[in-house]
């Protein structure tokens, strides 16, 4: 026997779910799997990511994303919220859009089936004199721990003047998914002596791609009523020279971007090479930047439903820094003199 579907548009109830003063009804259904990698606009969703390593696809969700640090960039594998509640259609609007995304199926059903699907109608039409709304499950298609958070959510019957589900959408909702949404340039590095180094020679490091205007990035996540900003501000970067202390020294930190090397400019950033990359794999040294983006960020509006409870505030500091590395080959050599003697 075929499974009853019962879907709304863009949206699949799957699973179920008991919310302590509120009616809970269970279905099944399909949603598409979690991309592998860069992702476009999905049916039903509000947001997608194309930089590396973000981890932002909502999915049958009104959540809307936007910001300079939206797109366009790198992200650091951040895992935002894998699934939660929205508010949705009022009770006429989900038996309305239920009729009509099942009407093709009902044709060719069984008697079982349709029994099944007239009971749900029946469920349903019992909520046509409340006011109130469903509040619909979305989920972040990008976690892989989606599959079985959403399966675990189902559409849930919240009269007017009472909370919304546990699983309800907050401002922290709204500012992890800002946070993992964010992207920062990737860090290209410059170097002077740029090709190869030498021993002894102050090689100076600096950021080729972070004017001031590069240094602070937003992303702000919203629904009707409610958003959460994000902002990444880039203020130091960290080096490390891959090479031992006894074969280096460096400035383990710099002011962000860095300056790049000037005649006679006074070595305040970079690496000072003490023996030759000779011996090392590829003959290299291997110099790592890490850029550190602070995190901090603001809110504006409520959750719905939610009033002036403790779900409106969220504090922002409990987000994590948006840290990206790159890397760059440095070889260095040693300068051979000779000695002539004369007589």
């Amino acid at each position: 026997m075929r499974r009853l579907l019962i879907v709304a548009a863009g949206a699949a109830l799957l699973g179920a779910v008991t919310v302590p003063g509120a009616a809970s009804l269970a279905a099944s259904g399909s949603a598409p799997a979690a991309p592998q990698a860069a992702a476009t606009q999905p049916p039903g969703g509000g947001g997608s990511q194309n930089g590396k390593d973000v981890t932002v696809w909502v999915h049958d969700s009104q959540v809307r994303f936007s910001g300079s640090g939206y797109k366009g960039g790198r992200g650091d594998g951040y895992r935002p919220p894998a699934c939660w509640h929205e508010p949705g259609p009022d009770a006429r609007e989900y038996l309305d859009q239920r009729k009509r995304f099942q009407k093709d199926w009902l044709d060719g059903a069984t008697p079982e089936e349709r029994a099944e699907w007239e009971k749900r109608v029946e469920e349903w039409s019992g909520k046509l004199d409340e006011k109130g709304r469903w509040w619909m499950p979305a989920f972040n298609a990008a976690d892989r721990a989606s599959d079985a958070c959403r399966e675990s959510l189902t559409a849930v019957w919240v009269p007017d003047g009472q909370a919304p589900p546990p699983t309800g959408i907050t401002m922290e909702t709204l500012a992890r998914l800002a946070r993992g949404a964010m992207t920062v340039p990737d860090p290209q590095i410059g170097l002077s002596p740029g090709g190869k180094s030498f021993v002894n020679l102050p090689t100076h490091v600096w950021l080729e791609n972070m004017p001031a205007s590069e240094r602070r990035k937003s992303v702000t996540a919203s629904i009707p009523g409610m958003s959460a900003t994000v902002v990444a501000n880039l203020t130091k970067f960290k080096i490390d020279p891959g090479a031992p202390a006894t074969r280096v020294r460096h400035t383990p930190e710099c002011e962000a971007p860095g300056q790049p090397y000037t005649r006679g400019a006074e070595f305040t950033c970079g690496a000072q090479y003490l023996q030759a990359s000779i011996d090392q794999p590829d003959k290299v040294y291997v110099l790592t930047v890490t850029t550190e983006w602070e995190v901090s960020g603001y809110g504006e509006g409520a959750p719905p439903g939610g009033g002036d409870g403790p779900d409106r505030f969220f504090d922002f500091s409990q987000l994590e820094n948006v840290v990206v590395t790159a890397s760059i080959d440095v070889p260095v050599h040693e300068v051979q003199s000779t000695v002539e003697r004369r007589p």
